[in-house]
């Protein structure tokens, strides 16, 4: 479920370095060839599979703990393929995006 939750806030977080292999990726999926069809492609997917948009929708904000959380992401082995190499402020920025629902 948080994966499904953060994947649209990691892909626009990391854009610039993906846009052109998102784009390779539009025509399996009979897409416009854009990042912003593709990355519509995956919010309405996550609606119709009924996967929140928002962290915030799934815990309360209260006992999100941003430090702790950053930490752990930052220390989780995944964390090192991502393409912009990440630091606690990013994963800070991620979470409060996820929270509050805006994309990059």
């Amino acid at each position: 479920l948080s994966n499904a939750i953060f994947m649209p806030y990691v892909l626009s977080f990391n854009r610039t370095l993906i846009e052109k292999k998102i784009v390779s990726i539009c025509d399996y999926l009979y897409l416009d060839k854009s990042f912003e069809s593709f990355l519509n492609w995956i919010l309405d997917l996550r609606k119709e599979l009924k996967i929140p948009h928002k962290l915030s929708e799934v815990l309360e904000t209260s006992k999100i703990d941003l430090k702790i959380l950053s930490q752990m992401a930052l220390d989780d082995p995944s964390t090192s393929t991502n393409p912009k190499k990440l630091t606690i402020d990013d994963m800070k920025i991620l979470y409060e995006h996820s929270i509050s629902g805006e994309l990059f």
